[in-house]
């Protein structure tokens, strides 16, 4: 037998009769067993939640229906794309329905409505919260004008088992991409910007960011077991300079490595670097890798391969915008000459390396500058190459051109390459996307400026934990959010 239907073990009809209850005290009439639109039916209702009940039960999930309970019932409108309504113990349920992102926004009682994700899609809708053990889903039906009503069940999942996963099939395949609603772990009233983010191989995440909140521009950092909940900001490197675009690495040893560009008084910016070896409990002295007052030597980047630690870098020492690396053979101890990996007349800068299959893929910008501006300028292009020893790099390939303008990319990814950037090919303040195999898709579609990604692998396939700039809180900050590659 190549499919198994697992036997419902729960009383899913008492369940869709008091949600259709509570439907029709709100708007009476709502569900009638003599409508002529069959949707409006409560066989149809039951006839839905009984499959959703399937179909999270076959996933390791088990519906909270015991009698009447287990529920989740309201209104919505058409015109406002608001709803309303309760659950089964009587907590409200309210908020709204981001149709450009495919988002639900609001509460239930007092928790956000999909602490992990949100999701609508195809009149049906998905969450997860509680520490992505406790999930809902249900189906949005019209009834009649701008009025419709919503129903659904809630259920319990064991803590191997993510809701979204077990839920994907409801929403369909054009709600795949999954992607949390983006939230700001350490918002503060200045500027927050350039974060790096990784995973340690403990499984906890790392995240660094500068800020000026301290007075000055600093590098602030946080840590999470779980992409969710952060502990507090704590300043990481702390002087009466300008410290900004750190990069984070854990090496094969456990050596944690950052590295970050310095502005002292009017100089140009210089790369800096240190490690710990216990975690980040304490730092190594702070090294120069770079030291010319009038170089513009910034925008590091860190990767290891087995022929050392790299450290990448934008610079105009070579007479224009060039990339360069430079190697440690003693995991940061020393650094060698840097090496120029680039030569185009035009400006590459804002390299981003990451090793993916055993080989260094670099992203990068490129474009045609006027004058000496210090960004991408006269729409820049996003370019890849590849390299199995980290210094010689093969063939630029362009992946995207003008005429839009497409920023400060990044790559990612486990067994193949992704690149995520930031464009305003729809949106003139720019969106977050990614481009791999499977083709292209947003992350970010907020009328609000979204810049700088930064990824890191989460314990589910095809889900990334991504840190990234915006504004869309009213002050430009550092925000997080999961997101799905296809």
């Amino acid at each position: 037998m190549l499919f198994v239907i697992p036997a419902l073990a729960v009383p899913i009809p008492d369940a869709a009769a008091a949600a259709v209850a509570a439907v029709n005290v709100r708007i009476p009439a709502a569900f009638d067993p003599g409508a002529s639109d069959v949707r409006r039916r409560p066989s149809t209702v039951e006839a839905d939640l009984v499959a959703l009940a399937a179909q999270l039960q076959a996933t390791g999930c088990t519906p909270d229906a015991t009698d009447a309970s287990g529920w989740i019932a309201g209104e919505w409108s058409t015109r406002s794309h608001t709803f309303a309504g309760a659950d089964d113990h009587g907590d409200a349920v309210t908020g709204e329905i981001d149709t450009e992102e495919g988002a639900l926004r609001g509460t239930l009682g007092a928790d956000p409505l999909g602490t992990t994700f949100a999701r609508y899609a195809r009149r049906r809708f998905a969450g997860e919260s509680a520490g992505n053990t406790s999930v809902l889903a249900g189906t949005f039906v019209r009834i009649q004008g701008s009025r419709g009503a919503f129903v659904g069940l809630t259920a319990t999942c064991s803590a191997d088992v993510s809701g979204y996963d077990a839920l994907g099939g409801w929403l369909g395949p054009e709600a795949r991409v999954w992607s949390t609603l983006p939230v700001a772990p350490h918002p503060s009233s200045g500027a927050d910007e350039d974060p790096a983010l990784v995973r340690l191989a403990d499984g906890t995440y790392r995240l660094v960011w500068y800020s000026d909140r301290g007075g000055d521009n600093d590098l602030w950092w946080s840590s999470s077991e779980d992409g969710l909940v952060w502990s507090p900001a704590e300043v990481l490197v702390d002087t009466p300079d300008n410290d900004h675009y750190p990069a984070l690495l854990e090496g094969t040893d456990g050596t944690l490595h950052l590295a970050w560009q310095r502005i002292v008084g009017t100089s140009f910016p210089n790369v800096f670097y240190q490690r710990s070896t216990d975690g980040g409990a304490t730092w190594s002295a702070e090294v120069a890798i770079t030291s010319d007052p009038a170089s513009l030597d910034w925008a590091p980047s860190l990767y290891e391969l087995p022929t050392g630690l790299h450290l990448l870098f934008g610079t105009d020492r070579f007479g224009q915008r060039d990339l360069a690396v430079t190697r440690s053979t003693d995991a940061g101890i020393s650094w060698g000459v840097p090496t120029r990996i680039t030569d185009d007349p035009r400006a590459d800068d804002f390299g981003q390396v990451a090793v993916i299959g055993g080989q260094a893929w670099l992203v990068w910008n490129r474009w045609t500058p006027t004058g000496f501006p210090v960004f991408p300028e006269n729409t820049p292009a996003v370019l890849y190459a590849s390299s199995a020893d980290g210094v010689t790099f093969g063939p630029a390939t362009e992946l995207i051109a003008g005429p839009s303008t497409n920023v400060f990319p990044t790559v990612f990814g486990l067994d193949e390459p992704h690149v995520a950037w930031t464009t305003d090919v729809f949106d003139p303040f720019g969106d977050i996307v990614q481009a791999g195999s499977s083709g292209v898709s947003f992350f970010t579609t907020d009328i609000a400026p979204d810049y700088s990604p930064r990824l890191a692998p989460t314990d589910v396939e095809g889900r990334w934990l991504m840190a990234f700039t915006s504004d869309r809180t009213g002050d430009l900050d550092v925000h997080v959010s999961t997101v799905g590659v296809p």
